[in-house]
């Protein structure tokens, strides 16, 4: 997906895109900035040196790593989805 084609979830902008790096498919954070542009959210991420967790020099977009078989992994958390909405 190209970040225009991303999904916006909220009424404010935000959004997931789906992307695929050697067969390991993930979600990366969208934000629809001005005129509808989408952009993915950057963050620096914590590396744990010397005893403690410090930021990482580079920042990198956010993702959550869906793996090999993202359908599995979606239909584990649809399945988890359909339990929080019956409580």
């Amino acid at each position: 997906m190209e970040p225009e084609d991303a999904i916006i979830t909220t009424e404010y902008g935000d959004g997931v895109l789906l992307e695929e790096y050697k067969g390991t498919y993930s979600l990366t954070a969208i934000r629809r900035g001005q005129n509808d542009v989408n952009y993915k959210q950057w963050a620096f991420s914590q590396v744990w040196k010397n005893k403690k967790f410090i930021p990482d020099e580079k920042a990198r977009p956010i993702h959550i790593k869906l793996g090999k078989d993202p359908m599995s992994v979606l239909k584990k958390l649809a399945a988890e989805l359909n339990k929080m909405e019956k409580k």
